[in-house]
């Protein structure tokens, strides 16, 4: 009988463990998409009030970083891309408007308008070529001075933070029932 009940308790002790180690994993998921600084990521060929409208904005990550570095690193070959195995990056927000100097046929000259997430230590608005004019460029890191974006929380961060904190509770009180269980 002492042995069942031994087994018993192991078993809901594994469980516990096991839940509350998945929610964990919910929590810091929550936390980590929290605390991402998110960028206004947009491209155009037309002006500003195009890109915004065409712009969703995501959390900075490396495979975001490497994706608009890609695009960019033709007219600006210092712009580098990190392997996203990489720890401790910092990011932050760009906004940069550019012109080619070649001109078409027409005489008219191309613009660019784009913004998104850079890492923190890339000097964004340096090393363009000098086929490329920079006429405006920003970079900020907590807000959204120069691209639109906000510091903060997403609809996503929300929803995982407040199932992590259900879930907490609901282990806690789980956790204090059995216990009484076992005192009876």
């Amino acid at each position: 009988m002492h042995q069942t009940l031994y087994r018993v308790h192991r078993l809901r002790t594994m469980k516990t463990a096991f839940i509350i180690k998945i929610l964990y994993s919910f929590f810091v998921v929550g936390i980590q998409e929290a605390t991402a600084l998110n960028c206004t990521n947009c491209f155009s060929m037309i002006g500003w009030d195009d890109c915004k409208n065409h712009s969703e904005a995501l959390p900075c990550s490396i495979a975001v970083v490497n994706d608009i570095h890609s695009e960019l690193v033709e007219f600006n070959p210092t712009l580098q891309s990190l392997p996203e195995t990489t720890a401790n990056v910092s990011f932050q927000c760009f906004a940069i408007e550019l012109e080619s100097n070649r001109a078409r046929p027409t005489g008219e000259t191309d613009r660019g308008y784009v913004s998104g997430c850079t890492f923190k230590q890339q000097k964004v608005c340096g090393g363009w070529t000098n086929e490329t004019r920079l006429i405006r460029c920003a970079s900020c890191e907590t807000v959204d001075i120069c691209s639109g974006a906000r510091h903060g929380l997403t609809a996503g961060s929300w929803v995982m933070l407040v199932m992590g904190v259900i879930a907490f509770m609901n282990v806690g009180v789980s956790r204090m029932l059995n216990g009484l269980c076992l005192i009876i």
